[in-house]
């Protein structure tokens, strides 16, 4: 980049190479300012994955809170589903069963690389990101459709179990509450061990549950990062969805996870003379 109005944007540039922040709080911000234009391409090739799940997930939940009077709507979702109303609805039906079998290997693409920021370390946002979909795609593929399902079982259950459970409507919304609990704690983990460590799907789960809960601040941070991100698409979807809510909160992701997988793991793992 040449000396102009925007060079102070320019982290490659001589003199940038500074040590980094020794504070990890400070030191986040510093390795995510910059990577951010990385940041902001990665999270436009997972956007255009998930795009097609995200209008008809949210198509359902404009119908639903429409439906209960309410006034807020995925605007985003809304716009996109009336811009291609042109388009058959078998060929849109086509896009959604697409992107729900190709998101979870987008997902472990995406974390290995924001993983990789998050680090410090050097990573091709396209290169890296479809070596790591392809390498991870078995795993990623049973996770991607697990993470579809718990979210249309979850907007009908929690939403419809007044028709479905009327008896025992409380007791059941309880109970999937703890299920969706427990699932967001191991899924903060989930893909950041399957892109750093070979294990099988049952020991990828039961490690990704327990790391979760030997450190729960750092997991308790990351939900609260994918709440406060979902508050601002709330209101500003059209600018925080393509550009930066996915890449963040993997990026966030792979600083938190880092330093326990690191411990409980990969050390470990390298010490019984398995590691290279």
């Amino acid at each position: 980049m040449k000396d102009g109005l925007f060079s102070f944007l320019d982290f490659t540039k001589p003199g940038r190479d500074q040590p980094e922040p020794k504070q990890s709080f400070v030191r986040f911000w510093y390795r995510y300012a910059m990577r951010f234009f990385h940041l902001i391409r990665l999270n436009l090739i997972f956007f255009a994955v998930s795009l097609p799940f995200y209008v008809w997930a949210m198509t359902m939940y404009n119908a639903y809170i429409t439906q209960e009077g309410l006034k807020s709507i995925a605007l985003f979702a809304a716009l996109i589903q009336y811009a291609l109303q042109w388009m058959p609805a078998a060929i849109r039906a086509a896009l959604v069963v697409l992107s729900i079998l190709l998101i979870g290997p987008a997902n472990a693409g995406l974390q290995f690389v924001a993983g990789r920021y998050a680090a410090g370390e050097h990573a091709w946002p396209w290169l890296d990101f479809f070596a790591a979909a392809k390498e991870n795609w078995k795993q990623g593929l049973l996770f991607g459709v697990v993470d579809a399902l718990v979210i249309v079982v979850s907007f009908y259950y929690l939403a419809g179990s007044e028709t479905l459970f009327s008896a025992y409507v409380g007791v059941a919304r309880a109970a999937w509450i703890i299920l969706l609990v427990f699932y967001g704690f191991g899924r903060c983990y989930l893909y950041p061990i399957m892109v750093q460590i070979d294990l099988k799907v049952g020991q990828l789960l039961k490690n990704a549950v327990l790391l979760a809960l030997v450190k729960p601040w750092r997991t308790l941070v990351i939900l609260l990062t994918a709440a406060a991100i979902a508050l601002l698409c709330a209101v500003a979807d059209m600018v925080i969805l393509p550009l930066f809510a996915y890449s963040f909160l993997a990026y966030t992701t792979g600083a938190l996870s880092a330093p326990v997988i690191r411990k409980y793991l990969i050390d470990p793992h390298k010490r019984s003379g398995h590691g290279t």
